[in-house]
């Protein structure tokens, strides 16, 4: 019987003390083609698998990836690793009558992703190595312990081999379960791999490992993965354009195609040039002018024969669309002036048939005018052959006795574009900005007679003014961010919340220092259908998706 044995040296030809390797012991050969540990190997009814960094968390080049067994003594081993693009160079003991090496072969032509690299226990060992496999260039799948029901789990990060630089783009993970069984390997399961991708059955070799060939997977295709405009509107006065921007990359890796010929057309309007080719980006850009007509322009980039990438242009009228009127006016206490809009031919002045549209509210409404029920969000105006406008919410607010006398107490509020707010009159009924948390961010103002409510950006609210008619926020309701609108009655707030309690209310009303009780009724906060919430002096109301309207307050001012 031969002694197993494998040495390594730190010179060539086998001289100076030689290091005993044992199956599963793992070590460097070398750091760099001039910093060798070892220069030289004996072997003797053992093997010593040798194999190049793989690291699947940095960028590294496989350019000259090593993976290799060595079964026969080398006296000099930097005449057989010499390259200086696979360092650092590691071995790994193996005795092939305790574990099988499986190796993983990729056929040169295999469609990307076609690198595969395998984490795994050593069978017989409780030793882990990352191996690789590359086209035309098999790797170590793993190392089937040989006693029976012997079973290796591998994780196998899988990507695409870029032959010029060496590096691969990982793009997945993979699963393998190998099992050595009445004395051969078998793959049991393989989860997580590619569509289309099969794993053959094991075959033995006359050195006692087993390849697997690895088949299948999908061909790439350059695909264009973004068609983006620099504008959304151009006038059809002979001089505006639209700059179009269709970006190409390959289906698998998303990497992008330099050189690829995009086919540009319109419905509307003219492309400068209809055939652009990509840049080192992938890039292909393209310029829209107008031809004289107005409406929408379907602007579509596509590849030869494929089905293209479109956009949609307004082409509008030189002729300014303008909206005139004034938006509505919230005020204390639930009062409101209710404002109306009217669309206008910008030369002539002639009314415009329009699509009204809430940018947080509803659906969109069309007409020549528009009843402005949302005067806290954004309006935006459009009409076919004009270039649409937004106009901003009503930021002014104010409180105030219902006194018309020297002595009337009240404040003002305004909110400005950039979220933030200003404040002015009697200090006690809020005259005072708010500064410090919860001061900015604000969408909204809503008041009773001598406090402010701010419905901040992220669905939040805040108060300040006086205490005792609302500004006193309880705790529970200033941590939520699911607030959707405020209104304000006679010293109480409520609020529609996107979450239950869907309607919340708090302040003076609440406290049983009126009559009547404006807490909002049990049944009607559960209720997930309501849409909208409003109010006045003395009561509030809701109504539902159903087209039901639910009030409390005061009965002589509509509650119940």
């Amino acid at each position: 019987m031969s002694i197993k044995s494998l040495i390594y040296y730190p010179t060539e030809n086998y001289a100076g003390a030689g290091v005993s390797i044992a199956h599963g012991q793992t070590g460097d050969i070398a750091s760099g083609y001039d910093h060798w540990t070892y220069r030289s190997v004996a072997v003797s009814a053992m093997q010593s698998f040798v194999f190049s960094e793989v690291n699947t968390d940095v960028a590294l080049s496989y350019l000259s990836h090593v993976e290799d067994v060595i079964s026969t003594g080398i006296p000099d081993l930097t005449q057989v690793y010499a390259s200086s693009d696979q360092f650092p160079l590691h071995y790994l003991g193996l005795d092939p009558t305790v574990a099988a090496l499986v190796w993983l072969k990729i056929d040169p032509s295999q469609v990307v992703p076609n690198a595969v690299a395998s984490q795994a226990i050593v069978g017989g060992s409780s030793t882990t190595v990352t191996t690789l496999s590359l086209p035309g260039r098999p790797g170590a799948l793993g190392f089937v312990s040989l006693t029976e029901g012997g079973a290796v789990s591998a994780t196998c990060p899988y990507g695409s081999y870029n032959t010029a630089t060496g590096a691969v783009s990982w793009t997945g993970s993979g699963g393998l379960e190998l099992v050595f069984t009445a004395g051969a390997v078998k793959i049991t399961s393989a989860t997580g791999f590619p569509q289309g991708w099969t794993f053959s059955v094991p075959q033995l070799q006359g050195d006692g490992s087993w390849v697997v060939t690895l088949t299948g997977g999908s061909p790439s295709v350059n695909i264009i993965s973004d068609l983006t405009s620099d504008k959304q509107n151009i006038a059809n006065n002979g001089s505006d354009t639209a700059t179009l921007t269709a970006v190409v990359t390959d289906s698998i890796t998303m990497l992008p195609v330099p050189n690829q010929a995009v086919n540009w057309s319109t419905t509307l309007g003219e492309i400068v040039v209809v055939t652009q080719y990509t840049d080192s980006k992938g890039q292909s850009v393209a310029t829209l002018t107008d031809t004289g007509d107005t409406g929408t322009a379907t602007v579509t980039a596509s590849l030869g024969s494929e089905a293209g990438v479109s956009v949609d242009i307004q082409v509008a009228s030189s002729s300014a669309l303008i909206v005139r009127g004034a938006r509505s006016c919230q005020k204390a206490s639930g009062q409101q002036t209710l404002g109306c809009l009217v669309a206008l031919d910008g030369q002539s002045f002639e009314v415009v048939d329009a699509t009204w549209q809430y940018q947080n509210v509803g659906s969109s409404r069309s007409g020549t005018s528009f009843l402005d029920t949302e005067p806290s969000d954004l309006l935006k105006v459009s009409a076919s052959g004009y270039a649409g406008v937004t106009l901003n919410a009503s930021n002014l607010t104010g409180n105030g006795e219902w006194t018309d006398t020297s002595t009337s107490a009240g404040a003002f509020v305004a909110t400005l574009n950039n979220g933030e707010c200003l404040a002015w009159g009697v200090a006690a009924s809020g005259g005072v900005t708010p500064t410090g948390q919860g001061s900015d961010g604000i969408r909204s103002v809503s008041a009773t007679f001598s406090a402010f409510t701010g419905l901040r950006a992220d669905n939040s609210v805040f108060c300040w003014g006086n205490r005792e008619e609302g500004a006193d926020l309880p705790e529970d309701i200033s941590a939520l961010n699911s607030i959707k609108n405020v209104r304000g009655s006679n010293g109480t707030f409520a609020a529609l919340s996107a979450n239950n309690p869907y309607v919340l209310t708090w302040g003076w009303g609440t406290k049983g220092f009126r009559e009547t009780d404006m807490s909002v009724p049990s049944d009607i906060a559960g209720m997930s259908s309501i849409t909208t919430l409003i109010s006045n002096d003395n009561a509030f109301a809701v109504l539902d998706t159903s087209g039901r309207v639910y009030a409390w307050g005061e009965a002589t001012s509509g509650g119940r």
